[in-house]
């Protein structure tokens, strides 16, 4: 008990390396006279664990909170003690990148607690928001993370005033939430509201004021207010520096953040520079074997790889690949996204083997994130589509195609320019095989969502296509009238002297030029 009491104390002076010390020699002395499953052995190793987070010790502090779960589970039953022991713990596994775990917890903990205390109560409202947060970790923006948001404001809207800081939090998960959608005008409108409260309630110098600041300088970002957007990273950077000192993950956070901008500028050494500095600061804090490190190698190799540093990215995108698959990581955004990266680097570099089971994996990786009937899930298909293509395995180039096609005439209807460029890959397989009336057909179906959108250019490169598998057949008029077209479109892009003009012109007949 005074172990406890001092560990305790020291947690509260923030003493933490003490506080776990002290609790770790409660929990020895609990155990040696109660038993390891005993209820005051659970509540020890849920504060432990707390400390351990803190500490950004995630492996410890998944498996203290973990043992107290089961030990809850089996003396309580469904308690709030459990409830709150699974929803630490589910935070604790999103960071770590278990989401598909952390979303389980989650949930059982808001079955508990709307159980206990009723649908309409506070506690359930910051658990709907807590699920909300893992789904956004986990890269999932479809109507989920959106009903927990929503869910969880209207709960809280009904118990504290508009100004309160866990409405902030809300308003500013949902700024994220349209950032991440694209949705700008919603973004900006939500984190208005999110930093407009927090600065009144705390004043500038504030890690949660920093943490809004942040939020609104990425969606200034996608606005393309690009100075405001780095104004308010670098501020949201410094207020973390001063607070928390240089070697912390919210300082990591606002580097990633100002690499990814400085990026975009095409500024590759000093996007380098800060995406180097965030990868020291989390492999001295979290170790080499985590999640969190694994994905800032992989922003390390895509800056790389702007580079053209292609060898060294590769390295990069594989060391990261090597901390997930260490992790049995594989149902996150950033894991689809390295191994499409590393499909299309073998690829390029003739080792298809490799590039279709990396893409194999990638497509299932989608699935599991967003379902079958995506549009992540189509350009996989569609990028496995061309792997096949390459080393002329027509057949399987041409299943993957069609079943691409259904996903994205499903999710984008039959008249986008995504639908277009996947019918004319399509044709093109076709073609290869040999049927060329197909092609021809699919062609056509291409020119017109090219032409009816207004894209001249690709409509002018899609009726050059289509005159020669005409002129194939032996339709040589209607294979002319395809080649004048291309001129006059690509003529009206580029103007009449192009050299992509002129040979476009190559392709008529002497009588037509």
């Amino acid at each position: 008990s005074i172990l406890n009491n001092l560990a305790v104390i020291y947690e509260l002076q923030n003493k933490l390396p003490e506080a776990a010390a002290k609790y770790e020699l409660a929990e020895a002395e609990f155990t040696a006279k109660l038993g390891m499953e005993h209820l005051s052995v659970a509540t020890i190793l849920h504060n432990m664990a707390n400390v351990y987070k803190n500490q950004a010790d995630f492996k410890q502090a998944i498996d203290c909170y973990g043992r107290s779960r089961d030990i809850r589970k089996k003396h309580e039953g469904s308690t709030l003690a459990l409830a709150d022991t699974l929803n630490n713990l589910s935070g604790v596994l999103a960071m770590n990148g278990n989401f598909r775990e952390s979303i389980e917890g989650c949930e059982q903990a808001l079955e508990i607690k709307k159980e206990k205390l009723g649908p309409h109560h506070l506690d359930v409202g910051t658990l709907l928001n807590n699920s909300g947060g893992v789904y956004l970790k986990q890269g999932t923006i479809d109507d989920r993370p959106e009903f927990a948001f929503l869910e969880a404001l209207r709960i809280k809207q009904q118990h504290l005033p508009e100004d309160h800081v866990e409405i902030a939090e809300i308003y500013g998960n949902l700024a994220t939430l349209g950032r991440m959608r694209k949705d700008t005008a919603s973004a900006s409108e939500y984190g208005d509201k999110a930093l407009k409260i927090l600065q009144s309630q705390y004043g500038t110098n504030n890690l949660r004021v920093a943490g809004s600041m942040h939020t609104q300088g990425l969606i200034r970002k996608q606005e393309g207010r690009v100075r405001e957007a780095m104004e308010m990273l670098k501020d949201a950077l410094g207020i973390r520096k001063s607070i928390l000192g240089p070697q912390h993950l919210e300082v990591a956070y606002s580097l990633d953040a100002i690499s990814d901008l400085l990026l975009e500028q095409g500024k590759l050494d000093r996007a380098l520079d800060k995406s180097l500095a965030a990868l020291q600061i989390r492999e001295g804090l979290l170790g080499r074997n985590h999640y969190e490190v694994a994905t800032n190698l992989q922003s390390v190799g895509r800056i790389y790889k702007e580079m053209g540093l292609e060898d060294v990215a590769f390295e990069r995108f594989k060391e990261s690949l090597d901390i997930r698959d260490e992790l049995k990581l594989d149902s996150d955004k950033d894991s689809a996204e390295l191994l499409q990266y590393l499909a299309m680097m073998n690829s390029n570099l003739n080792r298809f083997e490799e590039a279709l089971g990396l893409m194999e994996r990638a497509k299932d990786a989608q699935i599991k994130l967003q379902g079958h009937d995506h549009l992540n899930v189509a350009n996989a298909l569609n990028t496995m589509a061309a792997v096949y293509f390459n080393q002329s395995k027509l057949e399987e180039a041409k299943n993957l195609c069609e079943e691409s096609l259904a996903i994205r005439q499903k999710v984008l209807g039959e008249k986008h320019l995504d639908v277009a460029d996947t019918i004319s890959n399509l044709s093109n397989v076709y073609e290869t095989i040999g049927d060329r009336a197909k092609a021809v057909s699919l062609c056509r179906d291409a020119l017109n969502i090219y032409v009816s959108e207004g894209k001249q250019e690709a409509a002018g490169y899609e009726s050059q296509h289509l005159g020669q598998l005409l002129q194939g057949l032996g339709k040589s008029d209607e294979a002319q009238e395809c080649f004048s077209r291309t001129v006059k479109l690509l003529a009206e892009v580029h103007g009449s002297e192009s050299p992509l003009v002129a040979e476009a012109r190559a392709f008529l007949a002497p009588s037509s030029q």
